[in-house]
């Protein structure tokens, strides 16, 4: 599939998952104990930057965003750990949560060094992680 294609996927995938309820700073995110709006999260954060993991190069407004995106996903990370715990989730689930929640540490890692190849490296990092929990717990 060329680039072009996998974009045009990837964005009429994101478009099917409905947006979060209100847009929710970092601290507000790790408040919330419902998953699905969590996910939901995660999907309106990083859909539309999973277009970029394998780019090296970006601009100042690009780094910016993936600090912002950086917080949110280690935010997200973090706050589906705890319901799942209660809920009973396998450990698996717990453990994507973790990782998660590191290979969003390494984006913002990245963006504050203005690392491209880092950042790129860290976004396909996330999307592989979404994509393994999802293939498995869902």
């Amino acid at each position: 599939m060329n680039k072009l294609a996998a974009v045009a996927l990837l964005v009429s995938v994101a478009a099917c998952v409905p947006a979060p309820k209100k847009a929710y700073t970092p601290a507000e995110v790790q408040g919330l104990d419902d998953i699905t709006e969590v996910m939901r999260v995660n999907a309106h954060t990083m859909d539309p930057l999973f277009a970029m993991e394998d780019q090296a190069t970006f601009d100042d407004a690009t780094f910016a965003r993936f600090t912002e995106a950086s917080a949110t996903i280690r935010s997200t990370g973090a706050a589906l750990q705890k319901p799942a715990i209660a809920k009973g989730f396998p450990e698996g689930f717990v453990t994507f949560a973790k990782t998660l929640e590191t290979e969003a540490g390494k984006l913002g890692t990245a963006a504050e060094a203005k690392d491209g190849a880092a950042a790129g490296a860290a976004i396909r990092g996330i999307h592989q992680t979404c994509r393994g929990c999802h293939d498995e717990m869902r």
